[in-house]
């Protein structure tokens, strides 16, 4: 099977753990096959199974699995066992093992605690590796190799240490008054005349240094990333072509996964939304901050994010469950029509595949609750009956490598951005920063205006959408900065928000006013900060008939002044900003730049959008205007190729909908929809995809 020419359906799948029971290994293939499994992932974890004692390596087994697998029509994506080394090494080299911020060294357990500078741990990784490499070379069963797993987090260990000064030394042209300079290190007397003087952020030691702490962060995203490198190396000494991806675990950013995505040939992300939970009962999300508001806006906004990632590629959805989360604060399984509709959502976010964690429940181990295709036992349940449904729809989908996604916004989410949010010192300490949830926020009300929208980071290519927005982008460099001018320039639309363009590269504030860069642009200049306390509002005036009330400001609110010619679109009602701007347009040659200078509530968001809408170049959306009428809880996606346009209409809600569809649509596949005469009824968890000529 050609990985690019069929959505690949998949599991995560642990024989190893079953090795002395070949009838439950006969038995999961036969289950695999009828269900309608056609990819697994093998080897993740199985170090200690892979090699038992040191430079003895046991492949057999797998090799069979292999084996048997592709008999039955099954391929593999094929994992390097680094997130888990086995028990044996971490006790006759314990140097492989991180040490922790505060000091202690890490004893064996769990996984992901190597250290990444150890030089035993790389010699055995890249021993492990090459032997996997030379049995399994170019097999035509082996669609990826996947690289670890989930790589997060960092070593404070004296090695790790040195790596870090070594890496400033590179930055800064081994200047240390360049860097005690940037790092406008004469605060509190932190200048620094030695290189050997300056250790990582520990929890004992520096924690308060905004530069330091940013730019550790740096070192041990290229640390990781270079790990990444030096794996693929071992492989390709014996396999140069397989492809290779490595999976990563939603919004997590203790790596800049921007960095990382460069070092693999396809993106992969792991995603395990709390289906059915109620909102606030959980951050509805892996590694989200949001703890309120709409799942399943959350869920699309992940997708948006790989897609962004992806840079209009197709990506896998390397792990989802079929089920359960047993992580989550309560393990509730999927309600009915949750498993194929967010499934074929991720296919029309641009997923090349669905995958699972895991295909058979462990007996024992931390995960042992997860859910899973089937259980330990063998039992077909509703997860087993729910796959099968998805691998029905997606058969009769088919091959969809040919269709790319269409979006016509980007938003930026930049990493940096997110750590100089998260990390600063005021102006707000109260919990109420929300960088994600305003992203969020933003992503939602454009979805509302049939706005597609993919989540970029700060080197994106912006000349591919019609709108560009930057909700609390703190940092923008000069590249960025002179790309986006040219942007609006060519005719693009711009939106900025409060509290962008702050920061420079070491989190010092810019000179020269903020946002940096764009104040031409924007028309616009911000002259004072201020902020509400926890549940405080302003009114707003809009200044059109919007047929809109109660429309209000809080948590952020900027004083901002605005050249002649740029157009006040809105102003504070109330109190001390009373008659000051908050929403802006500003003409910049072809296109339009927009500000908005304080958080608002959601009614605000659209009606500020619908603003937005009017100067848009152009609009994915413009080919089929049916897609304006779809009532607000719905969403759809588009894939188009350049014949036809796959359009994704969802109801992911309690709610039931009404919608008359256009009579040149071609009904592709339905699930949980009811065709009435002249409209279609779309019960809760449903999904329909319509066909349209291109």
């Amino acid at each position: 099977m050609n990985p690019n020419q069929s959505i690949l359906h998949g599991t995560d799948y642990y024989p190893e753990q079953w090795l002395e029971h070949p009838e439950i290994l006969k038995q999961d293939i036969e289950l695999m096959k009828s269900c309608g499994i056609n990819t697994v992932t093998l080897g993740v974890f199985a170090w200690s199974m892979l090699e038992p004692t040191e430079g003895t390596y046991s492949l057999d087994w797998l090799d069979t699995c292999i084996t048997n697998l592709k008999e039955q029509g099954i391929n593999t994506i094929l994992a390097t066992p680094s997130a888990a080394r086995p028990a044996w090494m971490a006790h006759v080299y314990p140097q492989v093992l991180r040490t922790l911020q505060d000091g202690r060294a890490a004893l064996y357990g769990g996984r992901h605690n190597h250290c990444p500078t150890s030089k035993v741990y790389a010699e055995k990784t890249i021993a492990i590796n090459e032997a996997l490499a030379k049995r399994f070379a170019d097999r035509e069963e082996i669609l990826y190799w996947h690289v670890s797993n989930e790589l997060q987090g960092a070593c404070y260990c004296e090695s790790c240490k040195q790596a870090f000064r070594t890496w400033l030394k590179k930055q800064y042209d081994n200047d240390l008054d360049l860097l005690n300079n940037r790092w406008y290190s004469r605060f509190w007397s932190h200048v620094y005349t030695n290189w050997d003087e300056i250790d990582p952020p520990m929890s004992h030691g520096e924690k308060n240094l905004h530069s330091l702490i940013i730019e550790h962060k740096r070192f041990v995203s290229d640390l990781t990333a270079q790990w990444v490198e030096r794996e693929i190396q071992a492989i390709r000494k014996y396999d140069k072509h397989t492809p290779t991806t490595i999976n990563l675990m939603g919004l997590h950013d203790s790596v800049d996964y921007n960095r990382l995505v460069k070092t693999v040939d396809v993106v992969a992300a792991d995603i395990y939304p709390t289906w059915g939970l109620s909102a606030g009962n959980n951050d509805g999300m892996l590694h989200t901050i949001p703890k309120s508001g709409n799942l399943y806006r959350n869920y699309r906004f992940h997708l948006a994010y790989y897609r962004g990632l992806s840079r209009g590629n197709h990506w896998l959805l390397m792990e989802s469950s079929p089920s359960g989360t047993n992580w989550h604060p309560i393990t509730m399984q999927k309600r009915p029509g949750v498993h194929v509709v967010s499934s074929l959502a991720a296919i029309a976010g641009g997923a090349n595949s669905v995958q699972y964690f895991q295909w058979r429940q462990g007996r024992g181990g931390w995960e042992q609750f997860h859910g899973s295709v089937i259980d330990h036992e063998g039992n077909q349940g509703r997860a087993y009956r729910d796959v099968q449904s998805l691998s029905k729809a997606l058969a009769v989908l088919g091959d969809l490598s040919s269709y790319h996604t269409a979006t016509d916004a980007a938003l930026l989410l930049d990493t940096d951005s997110r750590w100089m949010v998260e990390q600063a010192s005021g102006p707000r300490n109260d919990g109420q920063r929300q960088h994600i949830e305003t992203a969020m926020r933003h992503f939602e009300a454009l979805q509302a205006r049939s706005i597609s929208v993919d989540v970029v980071s700060r080197d994106a290519d912006f000349s591919r959408y019609s709108l560009v927005v930057l909700p609390m982008a703190v940092h923008l460099d000069q590249d960025c900065v002179d790309r986006l001018k040219t942007f609006v320039k060519q005719g693009g639309s711009l939106v900025v928000t409060y509290s962008s363009g702050l920061y420079d590269r070491w989190q010092c504030l810019v000179s020269g006013g903020y946002p940096y860069g764009l104040l031409s642009c924007l028309g616009i200049r911000v002259i004072e900060q201020d902020q509400l306390e926890h549940g405080q509002s302003i009114s707003i005036n809009w200044k059109r008939d919007t047929n809109t009330s109660d429309l209000c400001a809080y948590h952020y609110c900027e004083l901002i002044e605005v050249e002649k010619e740029t157009e006040v679109l809105s102003t504070y009602a109330e109190g001390l900003y009373e008659g000051s701007p908050i929403h802006t347009r500003h003409p910049f040659e072809k296109g339009y730049a927009y500000y908005q200078g304080a958080r608002t509530d959601d009614e605000t968001l659209r009606t500020f959008y619908q603003e937005v809408e009017k100067t848009l170049a152009r609009k994915e959306v413009d080919a089929i205007p049916f897609l304006q009428t779809i009532p607000r809880g719905m969403y759809y996606d588009i894939l188009k190729n350049d014949a036809e346009i796959l359009v994704f209409l969802v109801n992911p809600n309690e709610s039931t909908y009404e919608l008359t569809i256009p009579s040149e649509a071609v009904s592709v596949f339905s699930e949980r929809v009811l065709a009435r005469d002249g409209y279609r009824l779309f019960q809760s968890w449903s999904i329909l995809v319509l066909k349209f000529n291109a």
